[in-house]
């Protein structure tokens, strides 16, 4: 799933979380947020190819941020689909990493497997676990907050 032969690796809050090195579509300065327009949960939007991208923010437990924290500098667009549709993680730092052949995601355990997580693989960096998201699974997660079944 997420072998593009590559990973985002965006920081915020003290942790870190991966997207597909190809969802990463677009990075922005923090400067540029437009705080006008009223998404909820979204700190507000960016400008990318023409068109708004709801920019949010998230904490070390990847609950929604009210504003945007000290120390961040970037909001990077996320899609999937070539920039069709996405949306926009506020960070402190974004690296890349390629992923040799022989590396791989690992699935996430039975116990971190929940329907309103944005959570969907884990890879080694060294001593430490990287948790990945997609912008799907990121859109879907801040969805499910904005309208709980």
């Amino acid at each position: 799933m997420a072998n593009e032969q590559g990973l985002s690796i965006l920081s915020f809050d003290g942790t870190r979380l991966a997207f597909p090195l190809s969802e990463a579509v677009s990075i922005r300065r923090s400067t540029e947020l437009d705080q006008t327009h009223k998404i909820p949960l979204a700190l507000g939007s960016v400008i990318h190819a023409d068109r708004l991208w709801p920019v949010f923010g998230l904490s070390a437990h990847y609950e929604p941020q009210t504003a945007l924290a000290a120390g961040t500098v970037y909001c990077v667009c996320l899609s999937a689909d070539d920039g069709q549709t996405g949306v926009a993680l506020a960070c402190e730092t974004i690296n890349t990493i390629n992923l040799a052949d022989n590396e791989s995601p690992e699935p996430l355990p039975n116990c971190m497997q929940r329907a309103a997580t944005p959570l969907r693989q884990l890879f080694r960096q060294g001593e430490q676990l990287v948790p990945i998201s997609t912008a799907p699974a990121l859109a879907a997660y801040l969805r499910s907050l904005v309208l709980p079944e």
